[in-house]
């Protein structure tokens, strides 16, 4: 209790990802997923 008013101090709010990190994100793991595809073959 006595390090809670400490923690407050220090922590800070997360903010959501923008839209295009998931995008990039999705677009990334699909590239990839392809190129191990096309590696395999």
């Amino acid at each position: 209790r006595d390090h809670l008013p400490l923690a407050k101090d220090v922590l800070q709010e997360i903010m959501p990802a923008p839209r295009e990190n998931d995008m990039l994100k999705r677009l990334s793991r699909r590239r990839r997923a392809l190129v191990d595809g096309k590696s395999r073959v």
